[in-house]
């Protein structure tokens, strides 16, 4: 497999860096990108190993990801998700897995949703 630069990390300036992939203003995707950054440049110095890196720091992007345990957390999951597709830390095979997590963590949110309390109902007013 040849050794690539991810998108989300380089000193290529013809390349994205996390600074400037828009991330519609999800903190949850912007740490997990800051998460990614830091990892990649952190063993790219280490070892100078880009596919090393590159590894290292999807591991440590997914780490960052919440928890799919809220209606919001399983929206912000499922934005990391996607996300990291797109910059190549979580590859397409991973991503199916993972977003059928939060399918999954999604239907069992609605499973414990306490049923809404039923109305008696209204007595006929007869004249």
């Amino acid at each position: 497999m040849p050794e690539t630069e991810p998108l989300a990390s380089s000193n290529n300036s013809n390349q994205p860096s996390a600074q400037n992939i828009p991330t519609t203003g999800n903190l949850a995707v912007a740490r997990c990108l800051e998460a990614y950054e830091r990892a990649y440049r952190s063993r790219l110095a280490k070892d100078g190993n880009r596919y090393a890196a590159t590894d290292y720091a999807g591991r440590l992007y997914r780490a960052a990801m919440p928890a799919p345990s809220s209606r919001d957390g399983i929206r912000d999951f499922i934005a990391c998700v996607a996300h990291g597709v797109l910059i190549g830390a979580i590859s397409a095979t991973d991503s199916k897995v993972l977003l059928y997590a939060a399918q999954v963590a999604q239907s069992a949110l609605r499973d414990n949703t306490p049923p809404k309390a039923s109305q008696p109902p209204k007595a006929s007013v007869e004249n």
